[in-house]
């Protein structure tokens, strides 16, 4: 949109501090619980597949701070029932932000769409109070409705 004075570039600005970390994080939190849930059905322990990723181009901050597989270290929420540092449903809520950020910015948000969907179906089973990392019960459920 066309803006004097510069408030698009204020707003724009704001807006990214808040949105893009949140997309990279949700992504990344859907990629890893698929991943971790492709290494159970493959026989690696949860142990086994956080050091491949944490010694991997799949290391990240999320991966040391919230791993959803309990065992790894006492401080992630997979090791307390899932207890939130930050919920489900904030993140959901957070990541519909940040679709209709890209949308403004006429980027294509396909990729965070899809992954808000998994996060949308955690809800639906009763998983939005959880910690985000929490998202690997989804797994976890579905195998049991299959």
């Amino acid at each position: 949109f066309q803006a004097e004075d510069g408030i698009r570039d204020k707003l724009v600005t704001g807006v990214q501090t808040c949105a893009l970390p949140i997309l990279l994080a949700g992504l990344h939190m859907a990629g890893l619980c698929l991943s971790l849930a492709a290494a159970r059905r493959a026989g690696l322990s949860d142990a086994m597949l956080f050091d491949i990723l944490s010694r991997s181009t799949g290391d990240s901050r999320v991966l040391r701070a919230r791993y959803p597989g309990p065992g790894v270290d006492e401080a992630h929420p997979a090791n307390r029932g899932y207890e939130a540092l930050f919920t489900l449903d904030l993140m959901t809520k957070d990541m519909e932000l940040a679709e209709g950020f890209l949308g403004d910015l006429d980027l294509d948000p396909g990729l965070l769409e899809a992954a808000t969907a998994v996060y949308h179906e955690a809800q639906a089973e009763g998983l939005g109070p959880l910690d985000y990392s929490g998202l690997i019960r989804l797994a976890r459920l579905q195998e049991d409705h299959a």
